[in-house]
């Protein structure tokens, strides 16, 4: 099985920890962006899945779900690539380039102590949505304390993720409500209870990437992983 739609809760050898953690999120009821995985299968034997190209008739993007990502403890944020805007002719490229990038962290994985032949990478491919998107934690990622607190923009939520804007900042608790820079504060108190709900689902605190899609209106997951 080298490529199945997002939403399929298989196990973390076949698709990796971030496409496992979208498919619960389906699961519990969050929207995410359609798409498909490209599953390690596809990886090990490094050969592009036929029926891919049935689902590229526009701009997606294109994303690593290795199966030492987003755990517990290991998040490896940053680490492996992923690319937004991708048009169809160049996805197949791509995919190739998030396979190249498990062996570019050897040392890294070698300094937490992980062998490389532990790991495994599957490719995330999605419809690119657009609109408001951030970055929320459900708790302080510094302190712990309970909060949740979101960094936002109107620009792909990648941007905020490697500090490429200075984005709007958003806190909310029970206790005071949400404490908001800028517009959008309906959205922002929805997007702060939702991710609230996801944390009561996941069993711990997240940090979630999101967008809200300006052409359905809606909050849409991109990623989840525990802080």
């Amino acid at each position: 099985m080298d490529l199945i739609e997002i939403g399929n809760i298989l196990s973390l050898e076949l698709i990796g920890n971030k496409a496992r953690i979208l498919a619960k999120a389906v699961s519990f009821g969050c929207i995410v962006p359609y798409g498909v995985v490209v599953t390690t299968e596809a990886f090990n034997v490094r050969k592009i899945p036929v029926d891919l190209h049935r689902f590229l008739h526009e701009k997606v993007s294109v994303r690593s779900s290795c199966t030492l990502e987003d755990l517990k403890g290991t998040s490896f944020a940053g680490k492996y690539k992923s690319f937004t805007d991708v048009k169809p002719c160049d996805v197949s490229d791509r995919i190739i380039d998030v396979w190249d990038s498990l062996s570019d962290n050897c040392e890294y994985l070698d300094r937490l102590g992980i062998s490389y032949s532990n790991a495994n990478m599957a490719v995330i491919v999605q419809k690119m949505i657009y609109g408001t998107s951030g970055v929320t934690f459900t708790a302080d990622p510094d302190t712990g304390d309970e909060c949740v607190i979101t960094y936002y923009g109107n620009c792909p939520c990648s941007k905020i993720v490697e500090g490429k804007i200075n984005p709007n900042e958003a806190i909310y608790t029970e206790k005071d409500g949400l404490k908001i820079e800028g517009d959008n504060k309906d959205k922002l108190l929805q997007v702060s209870k939702e991710c609230l709900r996801l944390q009561k689902l996941m069993g711990y605190p997240v940090d979630v990437e999101w967008c809200w899609d300006n052409a359905m209106d809606n909050f849409q997951v991109l990623q989840v992983r525990p802080i």
